[in-house]
C-alpha cells in the first residue's frame, strides 16, 4: 500500500512540475501604411500616421512616437492606445505642435506589447 502511494505521489509530482503555462514567443506584427518614407512636413502641419498590428493572442498596448535621427530621442510625448485585441488598425493624426521643434530628419517608432513579447519598429 505504502509502494503505491510513493508512486502515486511521484508521478503527481512529476506532473506538477511538468506543467507549463503556454509561452507566447510570437511577437506583434507591425506593418507601416502611412506617412511614406521621406515624406517632409512643416511645424504645425498634421501627419496622418496608419499601421496594422497584429498578434496570435492580444496586443496590450501601443506606443506611437516621433524619434529624432540625430541623437534617436524621443521629441514629442508619445501616444498610447490599449487595443486588448488581437488586431489593431492604428490611425492617428499626430500634430506637429511643438514650435521648438528642430528642422531635421525624423521617424515615427511604433512599439507594440503583448502579455509576453514586444515588438517595434520605426519609418
Amino acid at each position: 500500500m505504502l509502494k503505491h502511494l510513493s508512486s502515486i505521489l511521484i508521478i503527481l509530482i512529476i506532473s506538477f512540475y511538468s506543467c507549463k503555462k503556454d509561452e507566447d514567443e510570437t511577437p506583434p506584427r507591425i506593418s507601416f501604411i502611412s506617412p511614406s518614407e521621406n515624406t517632409s512636413y512643416d511645424i504645425l502641419e498634421e501627419v496622418e500616421v496608419r499601421a496594422s498590428i497584429t498578434d496570435n493572442k492580444i496586443i496590450k498596448s501601443v506606443e506611437l512616437s516621433l524619434i529624432s535621427i540625430e541623437n534617436s530621442n524621443k521629441v514629442m510625448n508619445s501616444v498610447f492606445f490599449k487595443p486588448n485585441t488581437s488586431t489593431f488598425e492604428l490611425l492617428d493624426i499626430f500634430n506637429l505642435d511643438d514650435t521648438l521643434l528642430k528642422g531635421g530628419d525624423y521617424y515615427f517608432k511604433i512599439e507594440a506589447k503583448d502579455e509576453e513579447n514586444s515588438h517595434s519598429s520605426q519609418w
